[in-house]
């Protein structure tokens, strides 16, 4: 190879390089998705259980595809896995809550992977907590500390404090009864059976107004024993009622 050969070669090398997007600055899709479900999940969650608007789209429309699908097969991918993952936060079940997050292959994009899992596993635990309590008011009156420390194998006085916390961010109106050692339930949240009625309600009354607005421009009225009278002419143009016109018999 000539000096020419060899200097044309080195420069093309150089370019192709430049075009590269430098390793530092380099965005993973996988990693970026599994950090916005992750984050999305902890807060997405209890605006469910609770009956509020989305606040991430992406995440609300995968969680109701998937709850509204026939057959629940196992995950496939990422996000079907920290949406499963949510659908587990959701029932209180911590221990699943975590297996489906462990499944992720993001954990090893992380320079501290460990210390990032513990802290991602310490909020979904809370998390959990958090939705088993709003689901639970629903049903119960109080609930004994001991028995969430337990479930939740967390310390008392840590389940005191996020019971604390949940209670001052308004997701359940209750108030903590620490001699009895109870978390006493004041008033109980909408069940789902409640929420989807008066969201059927509420869709019936907009079809009602449609109904109307349509009858409005026809200029179709109720009659008093049930139908509707129309104000236009219903009969066909270009025939009389009269028959003999159209040379019928008398």
């Amino acid at each position: 190879m000539t000096a020419a050969e060899l200097a044309e070669e080195l420069r093309m090398q150089e370019e192709e390089e430049a075009r590269e997007v430098p390793e530092h600055t380099h965005i993973d899709i996988d990693l970026l998705e599994s950090v916005h479900f992750i984050s999305a999940s902890f807060f997405e969650i209890r605006r469910i259980l609770k009956g509020l608007p989305a606040d991430s789209f992406r995440f609300r429309r995968d969680y109701e595809k998937r709850q509204n699908g026939i057959y629940l097969a196992r995950p496939e991918n990422t996000r079907e896995t920290i949406v499963e993952s949510g659908s587990c936060m959701m029932k209180g079940n911590w221990r699943k809550c975590q297996e489906r997050l462990d499944e992720l292959k993001c954990w090893d994009k992380f320079e501290y992977a460990d210390v990032v899992k513990q802290r991602v596993f310490k909020r979904a635990k809370e998390e959990c907590l958090r939705c088993y309590l709003i689901s639970s008011s629903k049903h119960f009156s109080n609930i004994r500390l001991s028995v969430l420390a337990e479930k939740f194998e967390m310390d008392e006085d840590e389940v005191i404090q996020l019971c604390s916390k949940f209670i001052v961010a308004q997701d359940f109106r209750a108030s903590i009864d620490l001699v009895g050692g109870f978390v006493v339930i004041h008033q109980t949240l909408p069940t789902q059976f409640e929420m989807a009625a008066q969201k059927f309600h509420s869709r019936l009354g907009s079809l009602k107004d449609t109904v109307d607005d349509v009858a409005d421009l026809y200029g179709i009225r109720p009659l008093p024993g049930g139908g509707h009278r129309s104000n236009r002419n219903n009969r066909h143009e270009g025939r009389s009622m009269d028959r003999k016109n159209w040379g019928g018999r008398n």
